[in-house]
């Protein structure tokens, strides 16, 4: 008998126990880990896109979900908290969403929709 073992390292959260790892490959993993959920078309979400994915889950906290929709963009989800990036310069959205949060309680955002996808700022609208 003969057995092959694949070490994978999960990325994103799929569901119920199920991840992404770098090459978008799905898996089982048998603990729980706090990674956010990747929502996404397969036939819309290219290389370059994951790598954004990756790179708005290092430089926001608090993350529950990402979604990529080849229309609008990215959309993530905080704890209460829904944030339009769009699609275009996403590391300086990702910058001006930290100040914002940085102010979390002064700006009331709470339940709170922040679209950052404006060139020269931003609107927030109530859930």
């Amino acid at each position: 008998m003969e057995y092959e073992v694949t070490l994978r390292q999960p990325e994103f959260k799929f569901k119920n126990g199920l991840y992404y790892d770098k090459n978008l490959e799905i898996f089982f993993h048998p603990t729980i880990k706090q990674l956010p959920t990747l929502i996404f078309d397969a036939s819309s979400l290219q290389s370059n896109n994951f790598n954004e994915a990756l790179l708005i889950k290092t430089s926001i906290y608090g993350l529950k979900q990402i979604e990529y929709s080849k229309v609008s963009g990215w959309t993530i989800y905080l704890n209460s908290l829904v944030v339009k990036l769009g699609k275009n310069e996403l590391e300086e959205r990702l910058i001006k969403l930290n100040v914002i949060l940085s102010d979390f309680e002064k700006n009331n955002l709470k339940n709170k929709i922040l679209d950052l996808r404006y060139q020269n700022g931003f609107s927030v609208t109530q859930i």
